[in-house]
């Protein structure tokens, strides 16, 4: 066992005090015998595995959000710990644009126009942006035609000029 002799003969008269082994002495060396059965797996509680990983997901699934948010990232943060905050802190890189388009063209007008409808009718999925609907978005809430109305679900309403614009 690489221990000391008298490490070792404790460790057996601890496991032999507790019942779990029987230490004999013949003449010629020692003899052990184990008590009880020996499991080769150790108990597990499903439940508490399961909600483990249950919450283990959640939390990735919540940092896989902030990565990827159109909102303002200090707005994200405290709204996931329960707290208010300005729409727009000024500060992180969302609100310093550095993720909106370098242009939006008129080419970009049909999917401008498809994430007002989402927006108006309720579908907009805003967890599932592709890159260039997230810059999209970002640039019609900084047009102020949408607003964000909950930073942990990307979701958005539509701002009194957002609906002047749907309905022209």
């Amino acid at each position: 066992a690489g221990l000391p002799p008298e490490r070792f003969q404790a460790g057996l008269d601890f496991l032999a005090a507790r019942g779990a082994l029987v230490v004999s002495r013949p003449e010629h060396g020692i003899t052990l015998e184990w008590r009880g059965a020996r499991t080769t797996k150790a108990p597990v509680d499903a439940t508490a595995l399961d909600r483990a990983r249950q919450r283990g997901h959640a939390r990735l699934d919540a940092l896989l959000h902030y990565t990827s948010a159109v909102g303002c990232r200090r707005q994200h943060l405290l709204a996931y710990f329960g707290e208010a905050a300005p729409a727009r802190c000024g500060r992180c890189d969302v609100c310093l644009g550095r993720h909106r388009p370098a242009t939006v063209s008129p080419d970009d007008e049909p999917h401008l126009r498809a994430l007002l409808d989402a927006v108006a009718d309720g579908t907009l999925d805003g967890t599932a942006l592709t890159r260039r609907q997230r810059e999209l978005t970002d640039w019609l809430v900084a047009e102020d035609l949408l607003r964000l109305d909950d930073p942990l679900t990307s979701s958005f309403v539509l701002t009194p000029a957002g609906q002047r614009k749907l309905s022209a």
